[in-house]
């Protein structure tokens, strides 16, 4: 089958891709995010979303507009997919193709303050899995369940791979790295080095030399953690009665 995917995340496509063409499917994706220098592939443009015009615009507009400008383009394609925003799934409405929804963070944004905008989405969603049209997975237990408690629908639970690199854990530094989106300027421990400090823009290859990895988490769940627990790098996290703490105390976490 061959597939098609607009995406503003550049590692969940990259995922599906990987196991997709493995399983000898093609998918053919545009990439609207500010992290493709990772995979090392120029940012695409889709000319209706960009510019952030993909967060104002309408349920209608999103299914109208699209189709009126691609509905040739889209022929050769026989389903699609969506990652993140799950709005993008609306780009599709007007096809008659399946599209499978892999949804990693709250579904509904850009619609989390429009609430007639979500109710419609909402609705969308309902009707595209009871005509058997839309497939909906979540790659974490949180979203899975969050996303079920508002559309009354059920949702697949298939965490990310993200073995898209294959480079595995070899430390040969001495030290360990943590990710936080900002200083931990408390830490004393000469032998922990905040991320941002070593590198401007790291590769996979080069967290690969550390002795493991520290997350102060900033989401419910985010691909690098998938990404370096398929690469077996020792991998540190918060209790949750330590996240409180972190919380109470002013940390963004």
């Amino acid at each position: 089958m061959k597939f098609f995917n607009i995406d503003l995340h550049i590692s969940i496509i990259a995922d599906m891709r990987k196991i997709f063409t493995d399983l000898g499917h093609e998918v053919y994706d545009k990439s609207l995010s500010d992290h493709t220098w990772v995979f090392n592939r120029p940012k695409d443009s889709v000319p209706m979303l960009d510019n952030g015009r993909w967060q104002r615009i309408t349920p209608q507009q999103y299914s109208t507009e699209f189709y009126e400008q691609h509905k040739e383009e889209m022929e050769q394609y026989d389903a699609f997919i969506v990652t993140y925003p799950p709005p993008f799934s609306q780009l599709y409405d007007k096809f008659d193709k399946p599209i499978i929804i892999n949804n990693p963070i709250r579904y509904e944004w850009p619609y989390s303050f429009r609430p007639k905008d979500w109710e419609y989405f909402n609705d969308f969603l309902r009707d595209g899995v009871d005509s058997g049209k839309i497939i909906l997975v979540a790659n974490n237990m949180y979203d899975k369940i969050y996303m079920e408690e508002f559309i009354e629908r059920d949702v697949e639970f298939i965490p990310s791979i993200c073995d898209y690199y294959g480079d595995y854990y070899k430390p040969t530094e001495d030290n360990f790295i943590y990710y936080y989106k900002g200083n931990l300027n408390d830490i004393k421990n000469p032998r922990i080095k905040s991320k941002s400090s070593l590198y401007a823009s790291q590769k996979h290859s080069d967290l690969m030399k550390h002795q493991g990895i520290i997350h102060i988490p900033y989401q419910i769940s985010y691909m690098s953690i998938f990404e370096q627990y398929t690469a077996n790098i020792p991998l540190f996290v918060p209790t949750r009665k330590f996240l409180m703490e972190l919380y109470r105390n002013g940390y963004n976490v």
